[in-house]
């Protein structure tokens, strides 16, 4: 859990909850987990503005995948950027 104060009054807190499975030995991989956005007002008033929920399924370990499945194709017209350029 963590908090970020905006403009020293609005206030964010995201808590994320993640469930692990040992996946190969001594190799753990989260198996769900959740993510809760929460904002809280100058009065201290909490409101859930968003909650994500992840599972991930058939997790499989050092296993050959070839090339071509790291390769896409992005519709024509879609804008495509790279993570450097967005500012957290």
């Amino acid at each position: 859990m963590y908090s970020n104060p905006i403009d020293g009054e609005l206030q964010i807190r995201v808590i994320k909850d993640f469930n692990f499975q040992e996946v190969a030995p001594d190799f753990w991989f989260s198996e769900s987990g959740q993510s809760t956005t929460i904002f809280i007002d100058p009065a201290g008033q909490e409101t859930v503005i968003r909650i994500q929920t992840m599972r991930f399924s058939n997790v499989r370990i050092n296993e050959h995948m070839p090339s071509s499945c790291f390769n896409i194709e992005p519709p024509t017209g879609t804008t495509v950027c790279t993570m450097n350029e967005y500012h957290f």
